[in-house]
């Protein structure tokens, strides 16, 4: 699946369950999102086909974005992070 097949899904999905998008971290829903977010990363599985999977991926308003690039200081990213790979089953999806 592309990024942009995975991405409709999600924006679908959120729509159909809630009428609205909102940030899949904090739940806001007063602003933007950021394009779809990684939570393993690109880089850490090149070409790994399950890296568009709908569960390896989370619609972020730009706040939570930042958190997750740690551009917001005294916020630490791996632990949110790592409770994503665990609520999502990421390490049984990547092979882990």
């Amino acid at each position: 699946m592309t990024l942009k097949q995975s991405t409709t899904q999600i924006v679908n999905s959120m729509i159909d369950e809630y009428g609205f998008l909102f940030c899949q971290y904090c739940n806001r829903s007063d602003g933007p999102l950021s394009p779809p977010h990684h939570i393993i990363f690109k880089s850490e599985r090149p070409g790994h086909p399950e890296l568009h999977n709908v569960r390896n991926l989370i619609l972020l308003c730009f706040e939570c974005h930042d958190k997750f690039h740690g551009k917001i200081k005294g916020f630490t990213k791996h632990g949110m992070r790592k409770e994503l790979i665990v609520e999502r089953n990421l390490n049984k999806l990547f092979g882990d």
